[in-house]
Protein backbone atom coordinates (compact mmCIF):
# COMPACT_ATOMS: atom_id res chain seq x y z
CA UNK A 1 0.00 0.00 0.00
CA UNK A 2 2.93 2.00 0.68
CA UNK A 3 3.89 1.94 -3.21
CA UNK A 4 0.17 3.28 -4.06
CA UNK A 5 0.98 6.47 -1.93
CA UNK A 6 4.38 6.45 -3.39
CA UNK A 7 3.35 6.69 -6.93
CA UNK A 8 0.34 8.85 -6.50
CA UNK A 9 2.81 11.68 -4.79
CA UNK A 10 4.91 10.84 -7.82
CA UNK A 11 2.59 11.69 -10.25
CA UNK A 12 1.82 14.04 -8.31
CA UNK A 13 5.08 16.25 -9.59
CA UNK A 14 5.32 14.78 -13.03
CA UNK A 15 3.13 16.88 -16.18
CA UNK A 16 -0.36 17.09 -16.37
CA UNK A 17 -0.25 14.79 -19.49
CA UNK A 18 1.60 11.79 -18.10
CA UNK A 19 -0.87 12.50 -14.69
CA UNK A 20 -3.75 11.64 -16.73
CA UNK A 21 -2.19 8.37 -18.10
CA UNK A 22 -0.87 7.41 -15.01
CA UNK A 23 -4.42 8.62 -13.14
CA UNK A 24 -6.15 6.24 -15.80
CA UNK A 25 -3.51 3.29 -14.10
CA UNK A 26 -4.41 4.30 -10.86
CA UNK A 27 -8.08 3.67 -11.16
CA UNK A 28 -7.17 0.03 -12.28
CA UNK A 29 -5.43 -0.41 -9.43
CA UNK A 30 -8.02 0.63 -7.48
CA UNK A 31 -10.66 -0.78 -8.76
CA UNK A 32 -8.88 -4.48 -8.81
CA UNK A 33 -7.66 -3.48 -4.89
Amino acid sequence: MSIFVLKREYALQLPNSYVEIDRDEMEYVDGGG
